[in-house]
């Protein structure tokens, strides 16, 4: 059995996004996110960094899958940054 079916997705994705949403409120604190709300963000976030781990892991971790992966979340949270700090 995987450790995700032991633990459970709904228990891994709670976790996850307890600490990027410790992250976001950070990077919000210090003016460097665009916009709230926090906890749906971090949620969204933790989910799609999920499924980026199951593509890796469906395409056996080749370097390819893990490229594509980094770049596509790197984009995705990049999105939230402000875009002028002040």
């Amino acid at each position: 059995m995987h450790g995700s079916a032991v633990i459970g997705w709904d228990q891994i994705l709670d976790e996850a996004q307890s600490s990027i949403e410790a992250s976001l409120t950070d990077a919000y604190d210090r003016g460097e996110l665009a916009e709230e709300p926090i906890a749906p963000l971090a949620r969204m976030l933790a989910a799609a960094l999920k499924e980026a781990a199951i593509t890796i892991a469906k395409a056996g971790g080749s370097p390819a899958s893990r490229t594509a992966a980094t770049n596509s979340s790197r984009k995705l949270i990049g999105g939230l940054l402000r875009s002028e700090r002040t």
